[in-house]
């Protein structure tokens, strides 16, 4: 029996052309910010890098913040595949906060030099609203596993989980930036985060 091949039709065809183009730009970006800073760098170097003319990147991005914002939003994407992947085997609430913690503390040691970049530089071109809706989807996974272990009685219900869930985030990205001269390790990160965020610092 004959096989029938239908052709690609054209209109999927170009998506996935202007997909990958998208994203071969976007890596030029990520590296061209993270060698130069965002300040620095320009278009014309990112179409070099790509090996295109300027005004194709244009075509796709409108400006070097836009680029900027959906590299944040491509990160937090990432992230948020993490942190599912890690939560897939914890039961309570704490357990999934707990390998959370881990796979952003993952993520964050493999990405130094784009996250000195969103933390060094991006509010300084960013609007907090943009950057809040940048990382909705990761904040949004936090808020729902924290409402769980209030609802299971395993977390303080009297806790508001968009704070807590945010102060999450601040501990695991922002805690190394504060250490000092010493670099902290990624295991002293996570060690830290952990005891600060289900003990705090008392000693009660």
């Amino acid at each position: 029996m004959a096989l029938s091949l239908k052709p690609e039709p054209r209109s999927s065809f170009k998506t996935r052309v202007k997909q990958e183009r998208e994203q071969e730009i976007l890596q030029a970006a990520r590296d061209i910010f993270a060698q130069h800073g965002f300040e620095k760098a320009s278009i014309d170097d990112i179409a070099d890098r790509v090996g295109i003319g300027k005004g194709t990147v244009y075509l796709h991005f409108g400006s070097k913040e836009e680029l900027l914002l959906a590299l944040m939003r491509q990160n937090c994407a990432q992230m948020v595949a993490g942190c599912r992947a890690r939560m897939e085997g914890a039961s309570t609430a704490p357990e999934k906060l707990q390998a959370a913690i881990r796979a952003l503390a993952d993520h964050r040691y493999a990405n130094e030099s784009w996250v000195r970049i969103v933390a060094s530089e991006m509010p300084v071109f960013m609007g907090f609203k943009q950057r809040l809706a940048a990382s909705s989807e990761l904040r949004a996974l936090l808020v729902e596993t924290i409402q769980q272990g209030q609802a299971e009685g395993s977390l303080d219900s009297g806790v508001n989980p968009l704070v807590a869930a945010t102060t999450l985030l601040f501990l695991v990205f922002a805690t190394p930036f504060l250490a000092g001269q010493k670099r902290m390790s990624k295991q002293e990160l996570i060690d830290t985060v952990s005891r600060l965020y289900f003990h705090g610092i008392s000693r009660r």
